[in-house]
């Protein structure tokens, strides 16, 4: 633990190389009601460099974040350091920019974040978080926002809301979910990577309208129908494309950047044809 000067509050804590050696050193939600508390009203560090959720003191057993809310921008991680489900308090920090809890061992619902500012990353990604995703998952935050909640247990239909959001990335892959997503899509996004793969989703696929901005694009493993429409060849910076495993049919468009995709990234459609796969039927 150390402090900025002895007659301040503390401003930072490292406990990343004190808790090695330890073997119960999971932090554990919900944390209990314990007099092991500690608190402090400035930064955090949990790690060797900026502020990182590292492997907890096994008897800590609260955290006082009160006076940390408004100006607490980052939250990182460890992998395999926190389980169970998120605390109400991690919602309140009315400024934070990144949240990072990927690869752990977190279970329950998705929380709501209620930031203010125009970036504003979340990553829960390799979780087993589980339930429907929150209509208002992104509250005040509108601008160019990153999601990756990929590789969890979360079901139900994508919010109709997350459509008004302009999204900088977006990765939903590895979950359950179902009906439409092609609100996510349009000329004026700016999505750099939209992952939508190994899901149930059912939409069609001839209307969609993609951005300029796009340059990964996954909707393999799904049930989306329709044809691909010819609009994507506008995808100018398109350099990763997989439309496999769908009930695609149709031609698929030649021009801008579709020359540069193989086969594998439409196989097993039900009736897509012109090159890379077999010509089309006169």
């Amino acid at each position: 633990m150390e402090s900025c000067e002895s007659s301040e509050p503390i401003c930072s804590i490292d406990l990343a190389k004190k808790a090695d050696g330890l073997s119960d050193s999971v932090l554990k939600f919900p944390l209990q009601e314990s007099d092991n508390s500690i608190g402090f009203n400035d930064m955090i560090q949990f790690g060797d460099e900026e502020s990182e959720l590292h492997s907890f003191v096994h008897s800590m057993q609260k955290l006082q974040l009160n006076s940390v809310r408004e100006k607490y921008r980052s939250v990182k991680y460890t992998p395999e350091s926190v389980e169970g489900p998120l605390p109400p308090f991690i919602t309140t920090f009315t400024q934070l920019s990144e949240f990072n809890l990927s690869h752990n061992l977190i279970s329950g619902p998705l929380p709501v974040f209620p930031g203010d500012g125009t970036y504003f990353s979340i990553d829960l990604s390799h979780n087993y978080l589980s339930g429907s995703i929150p209509s208002s998952l992104f509250f005040g935050v509108l601008t160019n926002p990153i999601l990756d909640i990929s590789f969890n247990k979360i079901t139900g239909k994508i919010p109709g809301s997350l459509g008004k959001i302009n999204f900088g990335w977006i990765n939903m892959a590895h979950n359950k979910l179902t009906g439409d997503a092609s609100f996510l899509f349009g000329e004026s996004k700016w999505a750099t990577l939209i992952d939508l793969s190994w899901n149930e989703l059912q939409f069609n696929m001839s209307s969609l309208r993609f951005s300029t901005f796009l340059e990964n694009l996954d909707l393999s493993h799904n049930e989306i129908s329709g044809s691909i429409p010819k609009q994507i060849i506008k995808a100018k910076k398109l350099k990763a494309l997989n439309l496999s495993y769908n009930q695609l049919c149709g031609r698929i468009p030649t021009g801008g950047p579709m020359a540069k995709f193989h086969s594998s990234s439409y196989v097993h459609n039900l009736c897509l044809c012109g090159r890379p796969l077999p010509p089309c039927r006169r």
